[in-house]
C-alpha cells in the first residue's frame, strides 16, 4: 500500500525526536474555490510552530466536531487513533497534515535540509516554473503528468515535444470544442492507461494526491524509464526521506507560514492560498541529484 511512505515518514519523524502536540485544525471543501484542504498546526515540545496541510478530496464528513477531541493531544496520540479508524481519503489527509506540520521546523530552510542530507534551493516561483529555468527540461523531451497542473501545462508545453497527462476525472471533462481545427501535443489519459503512459515519458511530474488516494507506490513502478521523477503539491510537502527512497528524484514542496496572519487569511479566503505571496517555494532532492539530472 502507498500508505506505507506515510508509515516510514513517520518512524522517520520518530528517530529525529519531532515532537508536538495537535494546536489546530482548519478543513476546507468548496467545489467552487476547489479548496479540498485540510490544514493542521502542532506546537513542538521547543515552542516551535509547523503548520502542513493535505488534499482531502472534497471527501469531508458533514460532522467535524469529532476534531475537537484531539486537539491539544500528542500528535503521535491523534495519528495512532486515525490509523485505528476508517481510515478514508480525509483520515489520511488529516495523517498528511500533521506529519506536514511535524516535518515543518526539518524542511523551512536549505541549511536545515542539508544537515540531515538533503539539497534544497529555496526559488522565487512555484517548482514547475522554475525546473525550466534550471534546465531540467529538454525540448525533445515527453513529459507525463498524474493530475492536471493547468497553467503549467499550458506553458510546458510551448517547450517540449509532447506533454501526456493521466487523470481520474472522467476525461470528458478535458475535452475542448474547436471550430477550427488546431493541432496540439497536449493529451488527456484515464488512468487505466497508466502504464503506457509512464513507460513512454522521459519526465514524470505526479501530484502530491498520489499519496492521499493510495496511487503513488503503483505509479511509481512505471517510471524506471524517465530520466527523472518529480513530486508537486502541498500534499508532498513533509520530511521526503520516504519519498526518495521510493524513486522520487525532485520534490516541488510549498511551504506554508505557520503565524496568525496567514491563518487569519486562510479562513477568510475559504482555504484559496493559491494567490498568497509569503510562500515559500523549494525544490528538494537527495544530495548531489540535480546535478546528475541537469541536461
Amino acid at each position: 500500500m502507498s500508505y506505507e511512505i506515510i508509515k516510514r515518514t513517520i518512524d522517520e519523524l520518530r528517530a529525529l525526536d519531532a515532537k508536538g502536540k495537535l494546536s489546530d485544525v482548519m478543513v476546507t471543501r468548496s467545489t467552487r474555490l476547489f479548496t479540498p484542504w485540510t490544514f493542521s498546526y502542532v506546537i513542538c515540545e521547543d515552542g516551535y510552530v509547523g503548520c502542513g496541510m493535505g488534499n482531502n478530496g472534497f471527501d469531508v464528513p458533514i460532522d467535524l466536531s469529532f476534531l475537537k477531541e484531539v486537539i491539544n493531544l500528542d500528535a503521535y496520540e491523534v495519528l495512532n487513533r486515525l490509523e485505528q479508524g476508517n481510515m478514508r481519503m480525509f483520515d489520511i489527509s488529516l495523517i498528511i497534515s500533521i506529519i506536514a506540520a511535524l516535518s515543518h521546523k526539518f524542511i523551512w530552510d536549505e541549511n536545515t535540509l542539508k544537515v540531515y542530507g538533503f539539497d534544497a534551493k529555496t526559488l522565487s516561483k512555484p517548482a514547475l516554473s522554475a525546473i525550466l529555468d534550471l534546465g531540467l527540461i529538454d525540448r525533445k523531451d515527453v513529459v507525463a503528468f498524474v493530475g492536471y497542473f493547468y497553467g503549467f501545462v499550458a506553458h510546458i508545453s510551448t517547450f517540449v515535444k509532447e506533454v501526456d497527462i493521466l487523470e481520474l476525472e472522467p476525461i470528458g471533462d478535458f475535452e475542448i470544442y474547436k471550430a477550427k481545427p488546431e493541432n496540439t501535443n497536449v493529451r488527456v489519459f484515464p488512468s487505466s492507461k497508466s502504464k503506457e503512459v509512464l513507460e513512454n515519458a522521459d519526465v514524470v511530474i505526479l501530484t502530491g494526491m498520489t499519496i492521499a488516494n493510495d496511487t503513488v507506490l503503483p505509479l511509481l513502478e512505471f517510471t524506471k524509464n524517465a530520466r527523472f521523477v518529480m513530486m508537486m503539491g502541498p500534499t508532498n510537502t513533509f520530511y521526503p526521506k520516504a519519498l526518495f527512497d521510493e524513486g522520487v528524484d525532485l520534490i516541488g514542496a510549498i511551504l506554508f507560514p505557520s503565524g496568525e496572519q496567514f491563518k487569519k487569511r486562510f479562513i477568510n479566503s475559504r482555504g484559496y492560498w493559491y494567490d498568497e505571496m509569503d510562500l515559500k517555494h523549494m525544490l528538494i532532492c537527495p544530495k548531489g541529484r540535480l546535478e546528475k539530472i541537469k541536461l
